[in-house]
């Protein structure tokens, strides 16, 4: 018998056979961008590693490819964005047979790229990339722009500044970035990108615990208690519930033990958990542990296994906040936003990573 495929992926960044669709925030944008006449015409996707930025984008993605009247370019944020955006229209352009009187030339001896026609020259790539949009315009085509992981780039800089002078024109050019809250609030607070701060967001938050019971059960024919304790030890976390799935689809016998919370917590840790810890400073960490090792997760019980004073109790519990590492279950007591971080944070304790 042909043996089935595990649906589930331990993968960063690819998209797994097997997701949970987030529709409310998938019509969220498609609803915006489609209306007749658009309001907003950017999204920035921010959430922690993990929670599945990637995989709505590309949803997303797949969506407008599917309409016919739309072109959609994903762009590289490392790549020099102005000519990689024109590039990529120039072969959309070739590929579905627009006509377009211009031609693209790269020199290689200056790695510099020029538009012509006939005698005439164009050799500023804003002014390149701008006759491409003129043109999708004039053929009543959208253009979508995607953009995974940005972060605060000369190039990026620029082609803000570009994508803002199309808004400006009235052309239709939509952009959805995602990236990680500290590099979108490097972003927000540089001058020469306000328009970013008047932007959407979507903060990508945990899946629904109810999805995830549903999903579980139904690839792995369990009971409604095993589903539910499986989905409980993900919290939601998106690239928990893929790792758990994987192990799990993996397991001869579909029951939880010690040897698939070893493994879950070794993946974790390996692919998220120790790139998080690295990124903390020692006080942040200090406060880590502190909430790891206190059986009542109260915030004044947290605060007096610190040794911090209360000003920078608050300061650091307010940075750890905004990392969305922890999070304030209710009044006065706190918790791990990520699975099993209590016991990675005991870890790493003990091994001084």
């Amino acid at each position: 018998m042909e043996k089935v495929s595990n649906p589930f992926s331990l993968m960063y960044g690819k998209r797994p056979k097997q997701t949970i669709e987030r529709m409310n925030d998938m019509n969220t944008v498609i609803d915006a961008f489609t209306s007749d006449d658009p309001s907003k015409m950017t999204y920035l996707i921010t959430g922690l590693r993990g929670t599945g930025k990637t995989v709505l984008l590309r949803e997303l993605a797949e969506k407008f490819e599917s309409m016919d009247d739309w072109l959609v370019i994903d762009i590289n944020p490392q790549s020099n964005i102005l000519q990689s955006f024109s590039d990529k229209l120039d072969f959309l352009f070739k590929k579905y047979k627009f006509p377009f009187d211009w031609t693209l030339t790269l020199n290689l001896t200056t790695l510099s790229v020029s538009l012509c026609k006939g005698k005439e020259t164009i050799r500023n790539p804003e002014l390149i990339a701008e006759k491409y949009v003129e043109k999708a315009a004039s053929k009543n085509m959208k253009i979508l722009i995607t953009i995974d992981e940005v972060s605060k780039t000369n190039d990026f800089k620029l082609f803000v500044n570009f994508y803002q002078s199309m808004i400006g024109k009235n052309y239709p050019v939509f952009m959805i970035m995602t990236g990680i809250r500290s590099n979108i609030d490097q972003l927000i607070s540089d001058s020469a990108m306000t328009f970013l701060s008047r932007s959407p967001k979507l903060e990508i938050g945990p899946l629904n615990n109810r999805d995830i019971v549903f999903e579980y059960r139904s690839i792995f024919n369990i009971d409604l208690d095993t589903a539910t304790e499986l989905a409980l030890l993900t919290k939601g976390y998106a690239f928990a519930y893929q790792v758990l799935g994987y192990l799990f689809f993996e397991k001869k016998e579909k029951v939880i033990d010690e040897k698939l919370l070893a493994l879950y917590d070794k993946y974790l840790a390996d692919n998220g958990y120790n790139t998080f810890w690295k990124e903390l400073t020692s006080a942040e960490k200090t406060f880590c542990i502190a909430l790891a090792e206190s059986e009542t997760q109260e915030v004044e019980d947290v605060r007096k296994r610190s040794n911090m004073n209360i000003s920078n109790f608050n300061n650091y519990r307010a940075r750890l906040l905004r990392k969305e590492i922890i999070v304030a279950k209710s009044y006065g007591y706190l918790e791990f936003t990520l699975p099993r971080f209590k016991e990675f944070v005991m870890m790493a304790k003990v091994f001084g990573y």
